[in-house]
């Protein structure tokens, strides 16, 4: 069996490792990979997203772990891709992923569907989020003046 583990953490080694354990030996690969994990399974030289698919394509990969979600959610999706190319995934759909990918997405999803789940606002930058900050904790904290709690918080 040949299997291909996507991504270049501590969880892909760990995933590597259990799987060169296993008593069927499968014959293991790696993008991108790790000097870690490559002491385990080979590298697959691939300088694309459309690289890596033809790439398991052209060598018959049985499997495709994807142990990184951002290659779940990149593009059309690794499991996406896999699915249109006749490779079984272990992972979702870019669709499902995006839940753990995006804290943004999650909250507007749990949101969407009344799912209980604490307050947030999403900013771009850095004023973005002291403004935020400055706004959420001046509608509940008593008898601190929006100045003076900006304030608070600039020596922080």
């Amino acid at each position: 069996m040949k299997i291909a583990v996507i991504g270049k953490g501590g969880r892909e080694q760990a995933l590597v490792e259990t799987l060169a354990a296993s008593p069927c030996k499968p014959e293991l690969f790696t993008f991108p990979g790790s000097d870690a994990i490559c002491r385990t399974a080979t590298r697959i030289e691939a300088d694309s997203f459309d690289a890596l698919i033809q790439w398991m394509v052209d060598n018959k990969i049985d499997l495709c772990v994807a142990g990184e979600e951002s290659y779940l959610v990149k593009e059309d999706g690794l499991a996406n891709r896999c699915a249109a190319a006749g490779i079984p995934c272990w992972g979702p759909q870019k669709e499902s992923a995006q839940l753990e990918a995006s804290k943004e997405f999650a909250k507007e999803f749990l949101v969407r569907h009344n799912i209980p789940t604490g307050k947030a606002t999403a900013v771009a930058d850095y004023e973005a989020a002291v403004a935020a900050i400055v706004k959420s904790y001046a509608a509940t904290v008593s008898g601190i003046p929006e100045a003076d709690l900006y304030a608070l918080l600039q020596d922080v």
